[in-house]
């Protein structure tokens, strides 16, 4: 059996504690399910993930895709908040 590397240990980006790291993919993406837009419809779009309060959609537009780095516990706990914000603002 091939062997697994340990993860990275370092400060996670939520609790600033330092853990092993895991990175965080969300489940939703707005930015995908936009698609390709015109220029003012693009802006209209990311003011709208603005003004939601979509941080995981919004990190992915200010860190152009770049993945949180967070400790097991961290990571449980963006997933909880994840869901919760998801079922809120189903449509």
């Amino acid at each position: 059996m091939p062997t697994v590397a340990p993860p990275a240990e370092g400060t996670c980006e939520r609790c600033k504690q330092t853990r092993p790291l895991f990175p965080y993919k969300p489940d939703h993406d707005c930015v995908d399910t936009a698609g390709l837009v015109r220029l003012t419809e693009a802006a209209e779009w990311i003011d709208d993930i603005r003004d939601s309060g979509d941080r995981w959609c919004q990190a992915r537009i200010d860190n152009l895709g770049r993945q949180q780095l967070l400790c097991v516990r961290c990571h449980d706990k963006e997933r909880e908040d994840e869901e919760r914000y998801i079922e809120e603002h189903a449509l």
